[in-house]
């Protein structure tokens, strides 16, 4: 867990230097959507504040941050989130 919130803290480093990111989950009432609110808030970051969600069917979601809809989207497959690899990366 240590890995996954360093992860969240650098995503709260990242909101305060930019507006208000987007990220996105296939439905609001899955597990990955739990589990992205539970790690946004272990880093200090208000799901419901201090970032947008958005839903986008799976389809869309690789696609969706080159094309400036999405700044990130949730992965969290595999028990900790994989979040915002491509904006991170930018």
């Amino acid at each position: 867990m240590d890995a996954a919130r360093s992860a969240s803290q650098q995503l709260a480093n990242l909101i305060q230097s930019r507006p208000i990111l987007t990220l996105a989950n296939v439905h609001p009432f899955s597990t990955d959507s739990i589990i992205l609110r539970m790690w946004l808030r272990s880093g200090g970051i208000n799901p419901d504040q201090d970032v947008r969600i958005i839903i986008l069917p799976p389809e869309q979601m690789v696609d969706s941050p080159r094309r400036g809809i999405i700044d990130g989207f949730s992965q969290a497959n595999h028990g900790v989130p994989e979040l915002f690899n491509m904006a991170l990366d930018q």
